[in-house]
């Protein structure tokens, strides 16, 4: 991000015949996600934003307080999503590991499920602006940035941390050993080829639906199963 939108935003200045209400701020953030996706922060501009919006430019200002202050919004969304999509599972299955001593079976299969419920969150259609989503992830590792570190972190708290507490169980190693850290980015890595904004293309799909959905996380936990199902060794 420019310095300059790191300064502190001038006070808000209500927008004159401005659309007022969600309805408004909606359409802010919807056409924020698609140029920032598309072009960038620095280079999405805060009057194609509001030509996008259909809205006065001072509403940017009036609803987000700048065009960082927007930025940050729409990343905060995408952070909640993952954190009510996820959060919930990522708690279940480390209150499992520290009330329980579960099976290799069922360590294997909280593992297939959290990574099949990151699979969901990524391909579903029913969550709005799937592929601009995937878009701005693209982007977002190309250029990262603070924002950028907000989301890496939730991804770390939610799915990264009980992965690692899984893998560990399952190889008899220490959960931040550096043989279970590669093992769980490994693992991870199954779901995110499939998280990609172009694999849609490759495979030949114009939409993707709960049908392929459900495929993708067969698939997935196929491999998963084939990979940590048989007793390892600690030194594997």
């Amino acid at each position: 991000m420019k310095r300059s939108d790191l300064a502190d935003p001038p006070a808000r200045i209500r927008p004159v015949s401005q659309p007022r209400g969600e309805d408004a701020r909606r359409r802010i953030l919807d056409a924020a996600l698609e140029l920032f996706a598309r072009d960038g922060f620095d280079r999405a501009s805060t009057r194609d934003l509001a030509e996008r919006a259909g809205v006065n430019l001072p509403a940017i200002q009036y609803y987000f307080g700048s065009k960082e202050g927007l930025y940050r919004t729409v990343v905060e969304e995408i952070i909640h999503l993952m954190d009510s999509r996820i959060g919930p599972l990522a708690t279940r299955i480390q209150t499992e590991l520290e009330t329980a001593d579960p099976s290799r079976a069922q360590l294997v299969a909280m593992l297939r499920e959290i990574i099949e419920a990151v699979v969901g969150l990524m391909l579903d259609d029913a969550a709005p602006g799937r592929q601009v989503r995937q878009k701005f992830f693209a982007r977002m590792e190309a250029e990262p940035d603070a924002a950028f570190e907000a989301l890496q972190a939730c991804m770390i708290r939610t799915v990264c941390v009980p992965c690692r507490l899984l893998v560990g169980r399952l190889t008899g190693l220490p959960a931040d050993d550096e043989r279970v850290l590669l093992r769980v980015m490994t693992t991870i890595g199954l779901a995110k080829v499939f998280c990609g904004w172009g694999v849609a293309g490759f495979l030949g799909w114009t939409t993707i639906g709960p049908d392929r959905v459900r495929i993708v996380q067969t698939t997935i936990g196929d491999q998963i199963e084939d990979l940590f199902l048989q007793e390892r060794s600690s030194t594997v």
